[in-house]
């Protein structure tokens, strides 16, 4: 199917349709005037290129989408945030050396699969020439679900921690985060902010009249699910393994080494070297 290109008379907005509206009359999604579509010559005024809702509204984003710098700007930010977020999510979140194993591991494997999905989603979709519309709000939802998912880990271990530390002060010294967990709600929230950043990208066209719903859907439903989570997984289990750490049985004294004063057991206690 041909595209042909036309000029808005009003805004002069150069704009995008399938050759079949021609002759028909088309809005202009920046300024809403309704007028003829009739292709526009050859040297048509240069600027953004917005697309003309034909016979879908998500192909008609997608051809505005790749047209718009700014938008796949957008998008750049998007995928970036994503690789950083598998990437902190695949290294441990509780030092293991303080309590023997990291006790969010399940936590830390769905952040990882979930932003590998997403990823995918988004480079699919990207290869296709497909409207990234779809995927980077979804990727926005799932940027504001792992924000308060690994919030509600960071804020759970420190108060199960203090908590534990009322009975007993060795706690502190037997839990404790990396700068993973810390990295990966960091980079939760430039993945949402990124999003949104995308959706104000698209303001030119329909698309931003169209996703509006769209857009608050998905986050009142990631906000939603990821508060069930914290609520009824991330803070029992946490409090269990802080618990448990905490009750966990102090670590032997070492014993005095062999080779120090060797000769001073085999004297007798008279002769014994009280200052040694």
């Amino acid at each position: 199917m041909a595209r042909v290109l036309l000029v808005c008379p009003s805004c002069h907005k150069r704009l995008e349709t399938s050759d079949q509206n021609v002759g028909r009359d088309g809005q202009c999604p920046a300024c809403q005037n309704v007028f003829p579509v009739v292709p526009a010559p050859r040297a048509a005024p240069a600027g953004p290129l917005i697309a003309v809702p034909g016979e879908g509204w998500l192909g008609a984003a997608g051809e505005y989408e790749y047209h718009a710098m700014n938008a796949l700007l957008g998008v750049g930010i998007v995928a970036l945030c994503l690789l950083l977020l598998i990437a902190a999510s695949s290294g441990w979140w509780v030092k293991p050396y303080r309590i023997g194993a990291d006790f969010v591991p399940g936590d830390r494997a769905v952040v990882f699969a979930v932003s590998v999905a997403c990823m995918a989603y988004l480079a699919m979709s990207f290869v296709a020439r497909k409207s990234l519309v779809p995927a980077v709000l979804l990727t926005a939802a799932w940027g504001t679900a792992a924000t308060i998912w690994t919030g509600g880990i960071l804020t759970s271990i420190h108060s199960a921690v203090k908590a534990a530390a009322v009975t007993n002060s060795q706690v502190l010294d037997q839990v404790g985060m990396t700068t993973n967990i810390y990295f990966a709600l960091a980079l939760g929230i430039l993945t949402l902010i990124a999003g949104v950043y995308f959706y104000y990208q698209c303001r030119d066209s329909d698309t931003f009249q169209r996703i509006g719903a769209f857009l608050l859907a998905t986050q009142f439903i990631a906000i939603t699910v990821a508060l069930m989570v914290v609520f009824t997984h991330v803070k029992p289990a946490v409090r269990s393994a802080v618990k448990g750490a905490s009750s966990a049985p102090a670590a032997p004294a070492p014993e005095p080494s062999a080779s120090a004063a060797p000769w001073q057991d085999a004297l007798p206690p008279s002769l014994s070297c009280p200052w040694v």
